[in-house]
């Protein structure tokens, strides 16, 4: 079996194939038939992946439709709960903060205090206040060094000029069917 039917393309008796299986393009014709093979592939892989998206959302919208069934479930009895907790710890004077059920345990805990700043309050503002530290960032800027390259040909010790290798691309043009 011929590479080109290894890889289900149509017509693989029109695919000139040598030895080791590489396809052979050798004038317009055979790139025409190149071209047009990959065409329609990525037209294909198109056309999967617009499916696959569709099947994702479909399916994100049903787990989304669940969970929120089931929050709205868990919902209806987290606040009677909650104040069930509440009475039996005020009628303890504070001292019943949980109580341990054979599904789980409902409790009270009490969070650490945080301190919360004003939305207005900008600490540019107030550089010498003993509660602000001031942020640097540091960062290289490749472009300068590599203007700078430009203008005297020389690189800081640090950097090292990798040069740019040339890539083959293709570039298709989908055809509507």
């Amino acid at each position: 079996m011929s590479t080109a039917e290894k890889l289900d393309i149509l017509d693989p008796e029109w695919i000139n194939e040598e030895p080791s299986g590489q396809v052979v393009v050798s004038d317009e014709a055979s790139a025409t038939l190149a071209m047009r093979v990959i065409e329609s592939r990525e037209r294909e892989i198109e056309r999967i992946r617009q499916t696959a998206d569709g099947e994702k959302a479909r399916i994100e919208n049903w787990a989304r439709a669940e969970v929120e069934r089931h929050q709205k479930a868990i919902s209806f009895f987290v606040a009677p709960l909650e104040s069930f907790l509440r009475d039996i710890n005020e009628k303890t004077g504070g001292k019943t903060k949980s109580i341990k059920y054979p599904y789980g345990t409902i409790q009270l805990r009490k969070l650490p205090d945080k301190i919360e700043i004003a939305e207005e309050f900008k600490p540019e503002e107030h550089p010498d206040d003993p509660y602000v530290k001031a942020k640097t960032n540091y960062s290289v800027d490749k472009t300068a060094i590599k203007a700078a390259m430009k203008d005297s040909g020389e690189l800081p010790e640090y950097a090292t000029l990798v040069p740019g290798q040339t890539k083959f691309d293709y570039k298709v043009e989908l055809i509507s069917k």
